[in-house]
């Protein structure tokens, strides 16, 4: 299988929870890669719901308010708070993502979570095959559930957010659905990232488009040991 080389950890903590993913090295080609899923929304798209911004967004009974979600005035509200991304990343909790560029194979890495207290936990991201098998190295750091949580927070002007459904290998989910213009690329740039209500943490996928076109993704596969909320 062809290997892709890790980023080094700070950065692939930085990819996990949504953060510019032209440090990954895949955000200016222009070639054209049809998502591999099955969606209630267009790919990319909100399933033609009315525009809105993160505020608007329901909060599961529990949950905290937007307001308390939002790290910044300036800021969208993030989609999960710290204890919801603790209680998602748990310790018996694995992901299986596929990474996938318009040329070349796909590849695969699996997320787990270790050494779990109330400020963070040590995140891991092992190469490994499309069952979840190692096939290369483990790269290990450790994080805050705060600093996860800021992974995933933009700036509201940059932000567009709706509900979706979203399918994935994984299976079906009910979603946050952001999307986000990306300052600083070559031609138009914007990430859109689909968060499962089900599963706080990272996200169930991602696009990255430029120029309308799409040229990477990250899906989620396979996960385990998620509590049920």
């Amino acid at each position: 299988m062809p290997s892709r080389p890790l980023t080094s950890p700070a950065l692939l903590v930085a990819l996990l929870f949504a953060l510019a993913f032209s440090l990954v090295g895949c955000g200016d080609d222009e070639s054209t890669l049809p998502p591999d899923v099955e969606s209630g929304a267009t790919a990319g798209g909100s399933g033609g719901a009315a525009k809105k911004n993160a505020a608007t967004l329901r909060a599961p009974e529990g949950w905290p308010s937007a307001d308390a979600r939002r790290l910044a005035p300036d800021r969208e509200p993030s989609p999960f708070g710290p204890q919801q991304i603790a209680a998602g990343c748990g310790p018996d909790s694995r992901r299986i993502y596929r990474f996938q560029e318009p040329r070349g194979e796909p590849t695969y890495q699996a997320w787990t979570f270790t050494g779990h207290t109330a400020e963070g936990c040590t995140w891991h991201s092992t190469e490994c095959d499309a069952q979840g098998q190692a096939t290369g190295e483990t790269k290990s750091q450790p994080v805050t559930w705060v600093e996860l949580q800021s992974h995933a927070s933009w700036p509201a002007q940059d932000v567009t957010a709706s509900e979706a459904k979203m399918t994935t290998p994984a299976g079906p989910y009910s979603c946050m659905h952001y999307v986000v213009k990306r300052a600083g690329t070559a031609g138009h740039g914007e990430d859109r990232f689909w968060f499962a209500y089900d599963l706080p943490g990272p996200p169930l996928m991602l696009e990255r488009y430029v120029s309308g076109t799409l040229t990477f993704t990250l899906t989620l596969m396979d996960v385990r040991g998620v509590p049920a909320r």
